[in-house]
Protein backbone atom coordinates (compact mmCIF):
# COMPACT_ATOMS: atom_id res chain seq x y z
CA UNK A 1 0.00 0.00 0.00
CA UNK A 2 3.06 2.40 0.84
CA UNK A 3 4.25 1.64 -2.66
CA UNK A 4 1.25 2.65 -4.37
CA UNK A 5 0.65 6.02 -2.18
CA UNK A 6 4.34 7.02 -3.23
CA UNK A 7 3.47 6.13 -6.72
CA UNK A 8 0.02 7.99 -7.24
CA UNK A 9 1.69 11.08 -5.11
CA UNK A 10 4.76 10.97 -7.89
CA UNK A 11 2.09 10.89 -10.46
CA UNK A 12 0.14 13.31 -9.37
CA UNK A 13 3.62 15.83 -8.77
CA UNK A 14 4.54 15.30 -12.18
CA UNK A 15 0.84 16.00 -13.49
CA UNK A 16 0.37 19.01 -11.83
CA UNK A 17 3.79 20.61 -12.71
CA UNK A 18 2.94 19.93 -16.37
CA UNK A 19 -0.38 20.23 -17.02
CA UNK A 20 -1.94 23.81 -15.75
CA UNK A 21 -5.60 22.57 -16.33
CA UNK A 22 -4.99 19.31 -13.94
CA UNK A 23 -3.71 21.53 -11.24
CA UNK A 24 -6.06 24.07 -11.52
CA UNK A 25 -8.55 20.93 -10.83
CA UNK A 26 -6.70 19.92 -7.89
CA UNK A 27 -6.17 23.14 -6.80
CA UNK A 28 -9.98 24.48 -6.52
CA UNK A 29 -11.26 21.38 -5.08
CA UNK A 30 -8.98 21.86 -2.29
CA UNK A 31 -9.88 25.68 -1.73
CA UNK A 32 -13.42 24.75 -2.15
CA UNK A 33 -13.33 22.18 0.69
CA UNK A 34 -11.52 23.58 2.87
CA UNK A 35 -14.18 26.61 2.67
CA UNK A 36 -16.78 24.17 3.72
CA UNK A 37 -14.78 22.83 6.63
CA UNK A 38 -13.87 26.11 7.98
CA UNK A 39 -17.33 26.53 8.36
CA UNK A 40 -18.34 23.28 10.12
CA UNK A 41 -20.14 22.16 6.71
CA UNK A 42 -19.19 19.00 4.54
CA UNK A 43 -18.96 19.16 0.70
CA UNK A 44 -21.65 17.46 -0.48
CA UNK A 45 -21.31 18.07 -4.37
CA UNK A 46 -19.13 17.61 -6.90
CA UNK A 47 -16.45 20.67 -7.64
CA UNK A 48 -17.64 21.88 -11.00
CA UNK A 49 -21.49 21.47 -9.70
CA UNK A 50 -20.45 23.72 -6.85
CA UNK A 51 -18.40 25.95 -9.22
CA UNK A 52 -21.26 26.64 -11.92
CA UNK A 53 -19.20 25.38 -14.55
CA UNK A 54 -16.60 23.15 -16.29
CA UNK A 55 -13.02 23.64 -15.50
CA UNK A 56 -12.38 25.06 -18.73
CA UNK A 57 -14.51 28.00 -18.52
CA UNK A 58 -13.09 28.53 -14.60
CA UNK A 59 -9.78 28.68 -16.27
CA UNK A 60 -10.70 31.21 -18.87
CA UNK A 61 -12.22 33.32 -16.17
CA UNK A 62 -9.80 32.91 -14.11
CA UNK A 63 -7.20 34.30 -17.14
CA UNK A 64 -9.45 37.23 -17.47
CA UNK A 65 -8.90 37.91 -13.84
CA UNK A 66 -5.29 37.85 -14.22
CA UNK A 67 -5.24 40.36 -16.81
CA UNK A 68 -7.75 42.52 -15.58
CA UNK A 69 -5.48 42.33 -11.82
CA UNK A 70 -1.68 42.23 -13.51
CA UNK A 71 -1.96 42.34 -17.67
CA UNK A 72 -0.53 39.02 -18.23
CA UNK A 73 -0.81 35.62 -16.91
CA UNK A 74 1.32 32.28 -17.22
CA UNK A 75 -0.20 28.91 -15.93
CA UNK A 76 3.35 28.66 -14.39
CA UNK A 77 3.72 31.64 -12.36
CA UNK A 78 2.79 31.65 -8.52
CA UNK A 79 -0.77 32.63 -7.79
CA UNK A 80 -3.52 32.04 -5.38
CA UNK A 81 -7.39 31.65 -6.23
CA UNK A 82 -8.92 34.40 -4.40
CA UNK A 83 -12.66 34.75 -3.13
CA UNK A 84 -13.48 37.94 -3.80
CA UNK A 85 -16.16 37.86 -1.38
CA UNK A 86 -14.38 36.16 1.74
CA UNK A 87 -16.14 32.61 2.64
CA UNK A 88 -15.77 33.70 5.84
CA UNK A 89 -18.90 36.44 5.45
CA UNK A 90 -21.34 33.17 4.53
CA UNK A 91 -23.12 32.54 7.73
CA UNK A 92 -25.04 29.23 6.60
CA UNK A 93 -24.40 26.26 3.88
CA UNK A 94 -26.34 27.94 1.14
CA UNK A 95 -24.30 31.02 1.17
CA UNK A 96 -20.81 28.97 1.09
CA UNK A 97 -22.26 27.71 -2.03
CA UNK A 98 -23.37 30.63 -3.75
CA UNK A 99 -19.75 31.95 -2.85
CA UNK A 100 -17.59 29.45 -4.07
CA UNK A 101 -19.15 30.01 -7.74
CA UNK A 102 -17.04 30.60 -10.26
CA UNK A 103 -17.88 34.05 -10.71
CA UNK A 104 -16.61 34.70 -7.14
CA UNK A 105 -12.79 33.98 -7.26
CA UNK A 106 -10.20 35.79 -8.90
CA UNK A 107 -6.68 35.32 -9.61
CA UNK A 108 -4.34 37.22 -7.06
CA UNK A 109 -0.03 37.22 -6.47
CA UNK A 110 -0.09 35.27 -2.91
CA UNK A 111 1.10 38.85 -1.23
CA UNK A 112 -1.65 40.21 -2.79
CA UNK A 113 -3.60 37.81 -1.58
CA UNK A 114 -2.20 37.80 2.14
CA UNK A 115 -2.99 41.85 2.25
CA UNK A 116 -6.73 41.39 1.15
CA UNK A 117 -6.97 38.50 3.81
CA UNK A 118 -10.96 38.31 4.57
CA UNK A 119 -11.70 42.19 3.72
CA UNK A 120 -14.96 42.17 1.76
CA UNK A 121 -13.24 46.20 0.22
CA UNK A 122 -10.50 45.87 -0.95
CA UNK A 123 -8.47 47.07 -4.10
CA UNK A 124 -5.29 45.85 -5.58
CA UNK A 125 -1.96 47.72 -4.47
CA UNK A 126 -3.77 48.51 -0.85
Amino acid sequence: KAQIRITKNKYQKTRKANDPLWKLRCDIAVLINKSYKKQGYSKSSKTANILGCDFETLQDHLIASAFRNYGCWSPYFDYHIDHIIPVSSATNEEEILALNHYTNLQILYPEDNMAKGNKLYWKLGE
